[in-house]
């Protein structure tokens, strides 16, 4: 079926601001402004139709993790590594790997843009200021967006938790904010320089966040995300040597903590993102300092986005309109003309009940419609 008319949805939309009752029309992939002839209807009654989720990074390794995603609403992912190819499906989120910043991203040479190619990042961070603000200018020049990983490895060294008591008393190698916070203004100085536009991964600390604020208020073009682990746990109320514990960045402070969740409230963190990377049996038998770092956290964004205390329209923009902003991506909404990636949400719980993607339904919870 080319066609789908969703039917009596209250349609909530960031980026127009719509908020209302109303039919949602599907035609050959696209958001169509009239009603479609020999559409398929669904009758969406009583639920909220959104615009698809999207996650600027996440690690696909398996068919599960695409399958997850689109139990999760997900209908574009954005990936530091191409899928394998025999774990991709029809009708699966759409994939878009990152390009690198650096040649093999180790940070030593600046990597050719590749054509089409307008998001570049690298895992590690870049230590060399020099190269970084090349980059910056090169980026800017051709109208492509740096996201950052800010770590300043000389200060990070082998740490695998976050400066503290916590760390001290089970005896792991600790990382101070300095260690984040102080590339932050480094990435920051340079973009008032060099210009263009800048986004900062994962940000755990809330001296980060207090500079990419002020950052904004002076007018720079920069943006943010965090994870929810960073929203939903700190150093203290985490078992010790959970594995849950070990993500990178670390887990930090309650006060750090909470300041992350101040900043999704406010809008000056602009995405959440999962950061999912479902780690092997062997990844996870290590010490607890030498497990690799990651979590299945496809699963995790969306519910605590739902739990949290502030209007709806900007909890969806949290998932859809902000992350689409803050990498200028063409989706996220949904706009006459926009791509036909949708959620259909249960108005009472949140529960994703549908994922559409370019008009076709391609995961239904059930029969609850």
């Amino acid at each position: 079926m080319s066609a789908l008319i969703l039917k009596s949805a209250r349609v909530i939309d960031p980026t127009h601001r719509r908020n209302a009752i109303g039919d949602l029309y599907f035609e050959k992939g696209v958001v169509s402004a009239t009603a479609p002839s020999g559409a398929e209807i669904l009758d969406v009654a009583g639920h909220c139709v959104v615009p698809g989720f999207v996650d600027l990074r996440c690690t696909i390794r398996s068919r599960e993790d695409l399958e997850l995603a689109l139990q999760q609403g997900y209908t574009t992912l954005l990936c530091p590594h191409k899928p394998p190819d025999e774990v991709l499906f029809p009708r699966a989120p759409k994939c878009f790997p990152l390009a690198p910043l650096t040649q093999g991203g180790e940070g030593k040479e600046m990597a050719g843009i590749e054509a089409g190619a307008h998001i570049l990042f690298d895992s590690q961070a870049v230590g060399n200021a020099g190269l970084m603000r090349r980059a910056m200018q090169y980026a800017a020049e051709l109208g492509a967006v740096i996201m950052v990983h800010a770590e300043d490895k000389s200060l990070s060294g082998k740490g695998a938790l976050g400066e503290g008591k916590v760390a001290l008393a089970w005896g792991i190698p600790s990382i101070p904010v300095s260690a984040e916070a102080a590339a932050v203004a480094r990435d920051l100085l340079l973009l008032e320089e060099a210009g263009g536009h800048l986004h900062f991964a994962h940000i755990a600390c809330k001296r980060s966040l207090q500079l990419i604020e002020e950052a904004k208020r002076r007018g720079l073009s920069v943006t943010a995300d965090t994870t929810p682990m960073h929203l939903n746990y700190w150093d203290t109320n985490i078992e010790p040597y959970s594995p849950l514990a070990r993500i990178w960045p670390p887990l930090r402070g309650e006060e750090d903590s909470l300041a992350l969740r101040e900043g999704v409230k406010s809008g000056a963190i602009d995405a959440v993102v999962s950061d999912h990377y479902r780690r092997t049996k062997d990844e996870m038998e290590e010490p607890f300092e030498l497990c690799v770092p990651g979590g299945e956290t496809l699963n995790a964004v969306w519910p605590t986005l739902w739990k949290m205390e502030m209007p709806l329209e900007e909890k969806i923009a949290r998932l859809t309109s902000g992350p689409a902003r803050a990498l200028r991506l063409g989706c996220g909404h949904l706009g006459e003309g926009a791509v036909a990636d949708a959620v259909v949400l249960d108005a009472e719980t949140g529960e994703v009940l549908k994922t559409i993607i370019s008009g076709h339904v391609c995961f239904s919870r059930g029969a609850t419609l």
